[in-house]
């Protein structure tokens, strides 16, 4: 008897939440298709979008993770114009070394070595050649102070202690290296020999520098590393390898000697864009928005989405939304060289610190891929293009209870995954896109919404 009591009162239950549920509904900018018939569709909103520099990037904090990996190179783009990246560095005294004895030491040569990153290949035209300099520095890279890329700077002597001119790095060729002790196989990178009077200087630090790490960097300056010439590749570096150092190579009582300082201090990446006319004319435009919009790492450009006019029936509930975005290629571009980014991010602004920080669709876990995102190949309009499908069924329904402001921002993932403690979003991947905007005749960016109403 108590089972068909409890069997008769499911049975209730099903029939109300049948009589009281709505199909899913569908929002966007895309027409209706054959397959899709029976889904209703509603165009009671607007998406406004414009290109915006994205100025400010924090590339250095001492109390979070700083950046190993960074690119550098003097890099030409066709359509979105030059990219200057550069890395100011510092070394730093060895804890397995001791302090130096160079009493009655000569100089032998003084070695600077830079590890090439094998994890990232190189971005750009594979054959490209570059002119590589070392500057001293004149000021101290400070601890205490959060760089943000493109507002600040450190000055550096006007000659450079180091230059390669015309080489072609091999990420893939490992080196060996004769040492006074060993010899060493080293991991791809590059070296400058520095001058001279440079390795002198080294070797006549006062010996108080070395009490302790404090003292030794607020007495001793680092590098600026850069690329003089304009090309079309750059390459990512590893600064923090145990392979980039600083060898001082000398011989004391008739023996050769080595003393190294590891790049183990302060590194600083800066990133100066020199936009095209084309990229010009569209920032902070919504008129130009509509049509293209424009995404670029290293601190070069952002997308802003705004959703002004929000509108769903009382109650709604969302259960899914969607931003998707096809990749344009315009016909002075290249894409087999000038490569689109693997994935993309969607982020909010804190109105409280006014930093950047995740969307509440990806959970507080701190991988981007979460919220999809990926570069995917397929099929529209019988022709096979690549898009970008991104999630935003939580951080929606939050808009519309009024939780969070009607904007989020686009920009290109950070390599890998990041923290919350750790600089976000850094773009130090090598990469950009052109993307549809709103009203693209061919491609236009869509918002797709399925939500139930009771």
């Amino acid at each position: 008897m108590k089972s068909s009591i409890a069997y008769a009162t499911l049975f209730v239950w099903i029939g109300l939440l049948c009589q009281n549920c709505n199909d899913p509904a569908i929002i966007g900018f895309d027409l209706l298709k054959d397959d899709e018939i029976n889904l209703r569709f509603v165009d009671t909103f607007t998406v406004e979008a414009q290109t915006l520099r994205d100025t400010g990037v924090l590339v250095f904090d001492s109390r979070a993770r700083f950046l190993s990996k960074m690119p550098v190179g003097n890099f030409s783009d066709p359509i979105f114009g030059t990219t200057d990246a550069r890395i100011y560095l510092q070394f730093f005294r060895s804890s397995f070394l001791g302090r130096p004895d160079f009493t009655g030491a000569t100089l032998d040569s003084a070695m600077l070595y830079l590890v090439c990153d094998t994890t990232i290949a190189s971005y750009g035209k594979a054959n490209d050649l570059h002119d590589y300099n070392v500057f001293n520095l004149t000021q101290n890279i400070s601890y205490g102070v959060r760089y943000r890329s493109g507002q600040f700077s450190i000055s550096h002597d006007m000659n450079a202690i180091g230059q390669i001119t015309g080489v072609n790095p091999d990420i893939k060729k490992t080196i060996l290296v004769i040492e006074p002790s060993d010899t060493i196989v080293y991991p791809p990178h590059i070296a400058f020999r520095l001058t001279e009077s440079y390795g002198k200087k080294v070797m006549a630090f006062d010996s108080l520098f070395y009490n302790s790490d404090s003292i030794f960097l607020s007495n001793v300056r680092g590098f600026m590393f850069n690329q003089s010439n304009i090309n079309s590749r750059m390459i990512t570096y590893d600064v923090n390898s145990t392979f980039s150092k600083l060898n001082i190579n000398y011989t004391q009582g008739g023996s050769p000697k080595q003393y190294s300082f590891p790049i183990s201090g302060p590194r600083v990446p800066y990133w100066e864009h020199n936009h095209s006319m084309l990229i010009k004319d569209a920032l902070n435009s919504k008129t130009k928005g509509k049509e293209f919009l424009y995404l670029q790492s290293l601190g070069g450009l952002k997308v802003k989405l705004e959703f002004p006019n929000l509108k769903f029936p009382t109650a709604a509930i969302i259960n899914k939304a969607e931003l998707e975005f096809t990749v344009i290629e315009l016909p002075q571009d290249d894409l087999s060289t000038y490569t689109p980014p693997t994935q993309l991010a969607l982020y909010r602004r804190d109105t409280i610190n006014g930093l950047d920080v995740m969307i509440s669709d990806q959970g507080g876990l701190n991988d981007f891929a979460l919220l999809g995102g990926r570069l995917t190949a397929k099929e529209v309009n019988g022709q096979m293009v690549k898009t970008y499908t991104i999630n935003i069924s939580n951080h929606l329904q939050r808009m519309l209870s009024k939780k969070e402001s009607s904007e989020v921002f686009l920009s290109i993932a950070p390599p890998g995954t990041f923290s919350e403690t750790v600089l976000f979003p850094i773009t130090s991947n090598l990469s950009r896109v052109i993307l549809g905007g709103p009203n693209h005749p061919v491609y236009p960016m869509k918002l797709k919404i399925s939500f139930t109403t009771y």
